[in-house]
């Protein structure tokens, strides 16, 4: 019954240990209830709840580990700690069972991600921009910039999160889950607060995961298989963002950076990533690439380029959704509320505003105003 209760200390970055301390129970005794070995007493679980900031209802949920899905892919895993990964990872847990509460009452956009083997007969590193250019192609974008990476991915079938994270080793995630009726539900999570460049290329880093690895179980890589696919992820975003055939067309060479700020506004892609594709079309020796690179950390461009300023995701196909809904009153707070923990979810109004960006006090509105009436006095002086 108490399998949530790993799922809400993990959400809440705590290790048994740290919530040992926290509470003052047992390390054991938190393991046991973990393991459904052991029932909790009515005083730990008013500890843990104040601990976890947790609704009471959530700990007698059905298990949120049952949700059946795929592998989690981070870029910046390598460097990203285990704690913080599975942290952030719970999120899109909770994010899986809002959208299938949303789905009860919205048409979203159908599932539009071609198999890689649609795209291309065979699959090697080599023809991965190839690849890139046949999904390009197959959504009718041809080589032109891409104006709105996130919401040409939303429009495909494919749910986006933009989390406020303090956590500087981990720029985006996705997960894989399976449906009710057996469909692919891939949800992609960014961290906000990053450059505006640097979220287009998280996203197009994210859809070649799904593109060339959705069926990778990564738990059966060895690191460098690991280092292998990231390396995979980056070349189709690289590709994705701008086609080799426009980057020939348009990359002059310059010992100057800045000089290629045009071309990183046009593709909104940057510096960075054009001198390492260009360095990848041989347009640029490895010398050459070698000493842009240096000028830029010089000038201090690693985190934030000059010309593309820190962005924040302020809407999505979830957070677009729930306003629809409640902001037009085509379902009452308590009634999104209560089907949320119809399917295992009850979690406060406050953290699903946090999770998904929503106005804060949105979902705990007071409802009072159900309960009051003009009175006859104003009413006829109106009239």
């Amino acid at each position: 019954m108490y399998n949530n209760l790993r799922s809400a200390r993990i959400y809440r970055g705590y290790t048994i240990t740290e919530l040992s301390c926290k509470t003052g129970i047992p390390k054991q005794t938190i393991s046991a209830y973990e393991n459904n070995s052991r029932t909790i007493s009515l005083e730990n679980k008013l500890k843990l709840v104040g601990a976890l900031d947790f609704s009471s209802d959530f700990f007698d949920s059905n298990s949120i580990d049952s949700i059946e899905k795929g592998s989690v892919f981070f870029r910046s895993l390598a460097s990203a700690n285990k704690k913080d990964r599975i942290r952030l990872a719970e999120t899109l847990k909770y994010s899986k069972l809002v959208h299938d509460v949303l789905d009860l009452y919205i048409d979203f956009p159908k599932f539009n991600i071609p198999d890689r083997s649609l795209l291309c007969k065979e699959y090697d590193r080599d023809n991965i921009e190839q690849i890139a250019m046949n999904l390009r192609n197959f959504w009718g974008l041809g080589t032109g910039p891409i104006e709105n990476l996130q919401v040409e991915l939303e429009k495909h079938g494919l749910f986006i999160i933009a989390l406020q994270d303090d956590s500087d080793k981990v720029d985006a995630f996705t997960q894989k889950f399976i449906k009710n009726d057996f469909s692919e539900l891939f949800i992609i999570a960014l961290i906000n607060g990053k450059s505006q460049h640097r979220i287009n290329f998280d996203l197009a880093h994210e859809l070649g995961h799904i593109i060339l690895h959705r069926d990778v179980n990564l738990d059966e890589l060895s690191i460098e298989e690991f280092y292998e696919i990231e390396s995979e992820a980056n070349i189709f975003a690289s590709a994705f963002l701008l086609p080799a055939s426009r980057m020939k067309t348009h990359f002059v060479y310059s010992p100057n950076p800045y000089s290629y700020i045009p071309l990183s506004d046009m593709f909104h892609i940057s510096v960075q990533a054009i001198l390492y594709k260009a360095k990848e079309l041989s347009l640029l020796t490895h010398d050459q690439y070698k000493k842009l690179m240096k000028r830029i950390s010089m000038l201090r461009w690693k985190r934030e380029e000059p010309h593309d300023k820190v962005c924040n995701i302020k809407e999505t196909l979830f957070s677009a959704s729930i306003n629809l809904l409640i902001n037009n009153k085509y379902i009452s707070v308590e009634q999104f509320m209560s089907a949320l923990k119809d399917v295992g979810l009850p979690l406060k109004s406050s953290m699903i505003e946090d999770i998904f960006g929503l106005e804060k006090g949105l979902l705990n509105r007071t409802r009072s105003v159900n309960l009051i009436h003009i009175n006859d006095r104003i009413r006829k002086n109106i009239k």
